[in-house]
């Protein structure tokens, strides 16, 4: 039996379970003084869209790191000082940039693509939606 404030392993593996499931690769726990980090390796991925064939004039349109969930946006994580990253970082498809606070639970923000963090879109503390562009992503140049 645990203590009020511990985190129960049998809790953990289900919060895992649905972790697997959802495709989320990442979640934080805190409960009174445990705080547990679960990281999911391999994310169950989902299915790409599909590709859409465009005239050679057009440009892209510009990548963005978009809210995957609703919540207050922190760009920093609560227990921390600093950021998990500066605009202008070099990140990676999947990199956590970025939290969205649901109550005590914590959601990451992952980068979409390789490329350079650009602006923040949105200011720290702002409540998002479902959808929401949080910041810019500009391809790395060669």
């Amino acid at each position: 039996m645990t203590r009020e404030n511990e985190l129960d392993i049998g809790e953990l593996r289900q919060i895992a379970g649905w972790l697997e499931a959802a495709g989320v690769g990442f979640i934080e726990i805190a409960r009174g003084r445990s705080v547990a980090r679960l990281t999911l390796d391999h994310p169950t991925a989902r299915e790409p869209a599909a590709k859409v064939e465009t005239a050679s004039l057009e440009r892209p349109a510009p990548m963005q790191v978009k809210a995957c969930h609703a919540g207050r946006f922190l760009r920093t994580h609560p227990g921390r000082a600093t950021a998990l990253v500066e605009a202008g970082a070099s990140v990676r498809a999947g990199d956590i940039v970025a939290i969205l606070q649901v109550a005590e639970l914590c959601l990451p923000v992952v980068t979409p693509a390789d490329g350079v963090l650009g602006e923040w879109l949105v200011d720290e503390g702002t409540v998002v939606g479902f959808g929401a562009a949080l910041a810019s992503l500009a391809e790395r140049s060669t």
